[in-house]
């Protein structure tokens, strides 16, 4: 019965007790949890000065620690990563923090067909599941350098064997669930010698709430690692870029 029927009702005096009960109820219900967007950006204090080592499996990585945030899970995290120079297939680069494990690079255009992968030079982009311009992997001739929202890689696999069908598994919503508070690590592998990236900055988009449901998706947290390691992938391949580029 609703509002207005309940107080037309003969022979049944309204209850404002009631009436107050049900509202608290009812916007108990439709409240949700204390939500707050927090912004990082690295570009300096980079080991190597952000240097990726070339065709070097032992990679380059970089740690920072949030502190001092109020919300304690994460709803959702956007990854920006600027890099120059290079060569865009060989880089594999993951971020992990806490349990959560998501692949943001995985030798980018590599597919059946073209075992190198992309050969644009440098990125400047937005890692975000939910972007329009959907899995990094496929950006083909789109505006990487821009500051453009792509989605992150995420497949999870050997990347000296990786193509654009393997699964994807590892995105950024294996943070979902997780306390913001504590170290961040993003690392960077160049997986075939020739030319070298440099990353410029990097930085964290985080959306945090202080409690009510959320969705945690199994990543298999860091399964690649664990199972065979960086080190033990095999041997590198050596690319030479035409002279015409």
């Amino acid at each position: 019965m609703n509002l207005l029927n309940m107080m037309k009702t003969k022979n049944r005096p309204f209850r404002w007790l009631n009436f107050a009960g049900a509202a608290v109820v009812a916007l108990g219900l439709t409240v949700s949890a204390h939500a707050a967007s927090y912004s990082y950006d690295w570009n300096s204090g980079f080991a190597a000065g952000g240097v990726v080592p070339d065709a070097n499996t032992t990679g380059w990585s970089d740690t920072r620690t949030l502190a001092g945030i109020s919300e304690s899970l994460i709803e959702d995290v956007n990854v920006t990563l600027n890099l120059s120079g290079g060569w865009n297939g060989d880089l594999y680069a993951y971020l992990v923090h806490g349990s959560g494990f998501s692949v943001l690079l995985n030798r980018v255009g590599r597919t059946a067909g073209d075992g190198f992968g992309s050969g644009d030079a440098g990125m400047n982009v937005t890692l975000d599941d939910s972007a329009a311009n959907g899995d990094i992997h496929l950006y083909g001739a789109g505006n990487i350098r821009g500051g453009a929202a792509w989605a992150a890689d995420g497949r999870n696999v050997n990347p000296l064997n990786t193509l654009d069908t393997d699964g994807r598994g590892s995105l950024l919503n294996t943070f979902n669930g997780l306390n913001p508070n504590g170290q961040w690590t993003l690392f960077i592998a160049d997986l075939s010698g020739g030319d070298v990236s440099t990353l410029t900055s990097w930085g964290l988009n985080i959306e945090a709430s202080s409690g009510g449901p959320v969705s945690v998706p199994d990543g298999g947290a860091s399964s690649l690692l664990v199972a065979i390691g960086l080190g033990a992938l095999g041997l590198l391949r050596f690319r030479v870029r035409p002279a015409q580029k």
